[in-house]
């Protein structure tokens, strides 16, 4: 599943993809990356990581994926394998139709990463 982010300060703020990134921040020149993510478990080492990609048209601010990827799963805990379980991905390709497309998993990952950004949007408000 795609979900956009933002990286404010050094800090992520996940969201889904049905919302617009300049609804959820405003530019105000704190924005260091913003774009589009997704979360996967390659199926050959078993290792769970986060690919960034594209950029947020209605902020004018471009993904930086190598930095962005970092802050992200560090944020998520990727590293330490705290995270819920990544969709299965085949190849370093990651093509859409390698994917593990269980539903149940992409419900839990949405209600997770909207109480993320909620939580981050509210204390970025602070």
């Amino acid at each position: 599943m795609v979900n956009k982010y933002v990286i404010v300060k050094g800090h992520p703020v996940l969201f889904s993809s049905e919302l617009i990134h300049a609804e959820v921040v405003n530019n105000t020149g704190d924005l260091e990356g913003a774009g589009f993510f997704v979360i996967m478990r390659d199926a050959q080492t078993q290792k769970t990581k986060v690919i960034c990609l594209g950029e947020s048209t209605s902020l004018a601010v471009s993904s930086r994926p190598e930095i962005d990827q970092k802050i992200i799963g560090d944020f998520l805990k990727l590293e330490k394998g705290t995270a819920a379980q990544a969709p299965l991905m085949s190849s370093p390709e990651y093509k859409s139709s390698d994917c593990n497309t269980d539903t149940t998993k992409k419900k839990h990952w949405v209600v997770i990463l909207k109480y993320i950004s909620r939580f981050l949007f509210l204390k970025a408000r602070k």
